[in-house]
């Protein structure tokens, strides 16, 4: 089984729509800052079956003040999101990381890169879940 049908269209819509709300934020933060906006993973329970769940919006890295407020998510999302941010060699980078299980079948993450290490862009994959 896979994330497939409704469900796929739910998630991925919106995913579509978060990942916007943040790329507007990383630009504004880089501009501001020199480096990207770290997002710690919410709602950190991640929601099943596309079920629409509060985000935390008060989470924050401890080496970073801000935290999802600035991100202006939805009230209510049907998947976990996150935003790791890369930086080395090759410059700054971040990974939008999406995920979401379904109930028979497991968890399922989706990431994209941005900037320097854009490589973690993956579509809707199985991963072990170890949570």
């Amino acid at each position: 089984m896979a994330i497939s049908g409704a469900l796929l269209t739910k998630v991925n819509n919106a995913l579509a729509d978060i990942a916007a709300r943040i790329e507007a934020r990383e630009a504004i933060y880089f501009a501001n800052n020199g480096k990207y906006w770290q997002g710690i993973r919410t709602p950190s329970i991640i929601p099943i079956d596309g079920a629409d769940t509060v985000p935390n919006l008060t989470l924050h890295p401890t080496d970073q003040v801000e935290d999802w407020n600035g991100v202006t998510l939805p009230a209510n999302i049907p998947l976990a999101i996150a935003v790791v941010v890369h930086h080395g060699p090759l410059g700054w980078g971040y990974t939008e990381m999406a995920l979401a299980r379904v109930s028979a079948d497991g968890l399922y993450i989706r990431s994209r890169g941005i900037g320097a290490y854009g490589v973690t862009t993956v579509g809707w994959d199985k991963v072990p879940d170890v949570t």
